[in-house]
């Protein structure tokens, strides 16, 4: 199939649809490279949080950084199959906003009595 069949009202030649791949690979890159280092950086971070702040050993914080990893790469996976197999693309979005709207009122006058306790008493 090519892309005409999808946007006949579009004309794209092939040499168009390479420069426009040229110009916004490095744009990819660019995410895939900065997305690693952030994930690098939060795991060294909860590595030195996890040892000072709950005295944890070197290797259990490893560990649960670890499982928070493998959560956060497997979770996706089941949510695009709950999303493609079982309620549709519109529903799961909704229902995930909706969600995270709970989550977030539920959550939001708690924070401010979390880092109440964080700061230095003067």
């Amino acid at each position: 199939m090519s892309v005409r069949n999808f946007f006949p009202h579009v004309a794209v030649t092939k040499e168009k649809a390479r420069n426009t791949a040229n110009r916004i690979s490095p744009l990819f890159s660019a995410n895939e490279v900065s997305e690693r280092i952030v994930s690098a950086s939060v795991g060294a971070n909860l590595i030195i949080y996890l040892t000072t702040k709950y005295h944890l050993s070197t290797a259990s914080s490893a560990i649960i950084i670890f499982v928070y990893v493998a959560a956060a790469n497997f979770w996706p996976v089941c949510g695009a199959i709950v999303s493609d197999a079982l309620l549709g693309r519109f529903l799961m979005v909704t229902l995930t906003l909706f969600s995270c709207t709970i989550v977030r009122a539920r959550n939001g006058p708690l924070l401010p009595s979390l880092l109440a306790n964080d700061r230095p008493s003067s």
